[in-house]
């Protein structure tokens, strides 16, 4: 399954105080140009974006210079609406993400979601504390996202900003559709900017990734396949994180009767292989 965190991008959209907005202009139309282009005009800000630590670090990485391998891979998923509208603090981190070890964070309160469009969200979305950042450093987080923001616009000299990009921690921001991963542990997250040399920021298409389940084919006693579909849910971690499968759990999963023609159809082989594409490791009794 794969989810689209990003804003669309349109004319008269809400933006950041003061900043110019996003706007276009057709250039060429097919009726005089046998073809239709735009230009495209906004601010490196504008929408779901990402701020590379340049946005407040004197000599800090620009966004070409941001790792490719930090803004994609698994992130762990923080459920934070019970704060929507409200200051997250150190201690709400350590309430709701006690036993945070993935290097990307997704902290969500629905916060874009629920009120974007208009100048109320600059005003009443929840906002990051100072404690808040240093709890995130000091578990080692490679990349911060958020549905709210960072920090309130009436903030001058923008500590958690400071904090975060000061250890070369990009900031993606104005994630949407958080509803649908919030109840995931962890998401495969995709968060690329536009490669724009130079720049503090940039708007990204941010998509989360996740496998409803996970199937396997694995042969047992020789000839007799069963296919096995184990929820992501149940896994908590990573969809590669090995399960332990003998004969006699095997009746606990979610298991089809051993069809020789699904198996067929799938061409695989005797041996485990995942459909989804992602192997899930079978161990022994």
């Amino acid at each position: 399954m794969v989810v689209d965190l990003s804003l669309p991008l349109r004319h008269g959209m809400s933006g950041y105080p003061g900043y110019p907005g996003y706007d276009t202009e057709q250039l060429q139309q097919y009726e005089t140009d046998g073809k239709v282009s735009h230009r495209i005009e906004m601010n490196t800000h504008q929408g779901t974006h990402i701020d590379a630590p340049a946005h407040f670090i004197d000599g800090g990485q620009t966004v070409e210079e941001l790792s490719l391998e930090t803004l994609q891979g698994p992130a762990r998923v923080v459920d934070l609406r019970a704060y929507r509208g409200e200051a997250i603090t150190a201690e709400t981190l350590r309430t709701e993400a006690s036993n945070l070890t993935a290097n990307r964070v997704l902290l969500l309160t629905g916060d874009v979601d629920a009120r974007f469009d208009g100048q109320q969200f600059f005003d009443s979305a929840a906002v990051l504390t100072a404690d808040a950042a240093g709890w995130l450093i000091d578990r080692d987080v490679s990349l911060v996202g958020n549905d709210f923001l960072t920090e309130g616009i009436e903030t001058n000299d923008r500590p958690v900003h400071h904090a975060l990009l000061g250890e070369q921690i990009p900031i993606v921001e104005y994630l949407c559709n958080s509803d649908v991963i919030v109840d995931q542990t962890t998401v495969e997250f995709r968060c690329l900017p536009l490669h724009t040399p130079g720049l503090e920021a940039s708007p990204v298409r941010a998509v989360a990734l996740w496998p409803s389940c996970l199937w396997t084919v694995v042969s047992w006693r020789g000839t007799r396949l069963l296919i096995l579909s184990i929820p992501l849910r149940d896994l908590n971690h990573r969809a590669d994180t090995p399960v332990r499968v003998s004969p006699w759990s095997a009746p606990d999963l979610p298991v089809c009767s051993p069809i020789a023609s699904v198996a067929q159809s799938l061409r695989c082989s005797t041996q485990s292989q995942a459909v989804t594409g992602r192997r899930l490791k079978l161990l022994g009794p």
